[in-house]
């Protein structure tokens, strides 16, 4: 990777981090809860049977529904921390489910 590609990726991950510091909330309803549908929706992509025309259709129809369920959580929950510490470790397993399946083994 380039200089230019790492110093911005970490401009970027620090100022995600200040703002999640700043105002934990509004960053998750923004960010976090973005990221862990991605890679939720990417995880069970790869892991749900069938063939990857189905699992794509299903998946069309239920991703915004579970990014609209991470946005009522965020406000739902009394503490802010706890959902910035859910959304960051559903992206992290996910994450880690995504990088170490074999995508043709399906």
């Amino acid at each position: 990777m380039s200089p230019v590609v790492l110093g911005v990726g970490t401009a970027f991950l620090g100022l995600i981090g200040i703002a999640t510091w700043k105002a934990p909330r509004l960053t998750s309803v923004i960010f976090w809860a973005l990221v862990a549908t991605i890679f939720v929706g990417a995880a069970l992509l790869l892991t749900m049977p069938g063939t990857f025309a189905d699992k794509a259709l299903w998946l069309t129809m239920f991703v915004p529904v579970l990014w609209a369920a991470f946005q009522f959580w965020t406000y739902w929950e009394k503490r802010s921390w706890v959902v910035v510490a859910g959304l960051i470790g559903v992206s992290l397993i996910s994450a880690a489910i995504v990088f170490t399946t074999d995508p043709m083994a399906g």
